[in-house]
């Protein structure tokens, strides 16, 4: 199964957290600072994004479903 953000969803990421200081002090020697989440169901893929201070932001807008 291949997982994939759309320009927008990839746009979104880079507006919502762009100076987030622990992301980048926080990490180990191979990155690990941000975390993208697929969620299947029913109805299409879900999609998150987790900054490693604890940030989430939803991707997938659910009010089209």
């Amino acid at each position: 199964m291949k997982f994939e953000l759309t320009p927008e969803q990839e746009e979104k990421v880079r507006k919502f957290h762009p100076r987030c200081k622990r992301r980048l002090r926080d990490t180990g020697a191979i990155g690990g600072g941000e975390t993208f989440i697929f969620e299947p169901n029913g109805l299409d893929t879900c999609a998150t994004y987790r900054c490693v201070c604890g940030k989430e932001l939803p991707l997938t807008d659910v009010s089209k479903w």
